[in-house]
């Protein structure tokens, strides 16, 4: 795989474009985060991650930054109240 450059921003407030080498994800486990509204609505969300790339910068421990492109599924179970009746 060759290298990319791509927009990062740093923690700083800049940008800058940098090299990045794609990094294929062999193993990935994507578990569900659930939020429970008051309004008796439950909102649970997935994050998927589908592609990500090693940046030629480092951040303050050593660490190689990462970019990573995230999709999310987000599953609502509303509140029966809050539904809209059917037909309407």
């Amino acid at each position: 795989m060759g290298s990319a450059m791509v927009r990062l921003s740093l923690p700083d407030g800049t940008t800058k474009e940098v090299p990045a080498t794609p990094v294929s994800v062999i193993k990935s486990e994507e578990l569900w985060s659930k939020c429970e509204l008051e309004d008796g609505s439950i909102i649970r969300v997935k994050p998927i991650v589908g592609r990500a790339l090693r940046t030629s910068q480092y951040d303050n421990e050593g660490n190689p930054i990462y970019q990573v492109l995230v999709g999310n599924v987000v599953f609502v179970d509303a509140a029966q109240n809050l539904r809209r009746k059917k037909g309407l």
